[in-house]
């Protein structure tokens, strides 16, 4: 369940904003007023009373806050799920900050969303079938090259352009890797300058080894 949090000035302005939500005496119980504590209240020795005698006492954020069930509301600065006390979306700057009096079953400390879902890692190595039918699949060279490719080892048009780009020295290396390699390991050193030839970003040449892997 999400919740959004809400910020006024002060209870007036969210009473004037939000008057469906506002007896007479109180907020309704679909409404929770909180405060954001920011750090808590620090205390020495105790003292003659026997009691701990205060040295910095609890800071807060101000300005008033409410937590609603209800999206779009006037004030609205964030929206936290419930079960986790993450912030999902609105002022990551609440990070830290603890919500007192804590929602019943929920954390008391906000914390960042961990956001989108990372992109899997990039395979370390693709099958010379694999690389050669992504390929296919993009476009950059034919389908009966890639089986030319895998079956015999021959080298497609394109990537054949690519190659007559390297150094000199660096060409029948390259041919003798493509050609003849069984796989493709995504870090070797010949991989970047061939992917870029080819027209690749490195992100790209990312996604053709992760997209492949799965052929």
């Amino acid at each position: 369940m999400i919740d959004h949090l809400l910020h006024f000035a002060d209870e007036a302005v969210a009473s004037a904003a939000l008057p469906e939500f506002r007896s007479e005496a109180s907020w309704t119980g679909d409404v929770l007023p909180v405060v954001l504590v920011t750090s808590e209240a620090e205390f020495g020795a105790p003292g003659d009373d026997g009691q701990p005698a205060l040295i910095a006492e609890r800071g807060v954020r101000p300005g008033f806050f409410l937590l609603a069930p209800t999206a779009d509301l006037p004030g609205e600065i964030a929206q936290i799920e419930r079960e986790t006390g993450r912030i999902t979306a609105g002022d990551e700057t609440l990070t830290g900050a603890r919500l007192d009096p804590a929602w019943a079953g929920g954390a008391a400390m906000l914390s960042v969303s961990d956001g989108p879902p990372q992109a899997e890692p990039v395979p370390a190595a693709i099958s010379d079938r694999q690389f050669a039918q992504q390929l296919a699949i993009l476009g950059v060279i034919t389908e009966a090259e890639a089986i030319a490719r895998a079956a015999r080892g021959d080298l497609p048009a394109a990537v054949e352009t690519a190659v007559d780009q390297l150094p000199e020295d660096a060409r029948f290396p390259a041919r003798m890797l493509l050609s003849a390699a069984t796989i493709y390991e995504f870090d070797h050193p010949l991989a970047p300058a061939l992917g870029a030839l080819l027209g690749f970003s490195e992100a790209e040449r990312g996604e053709i080894w992760r997209a492949a892997a799965l052929l």
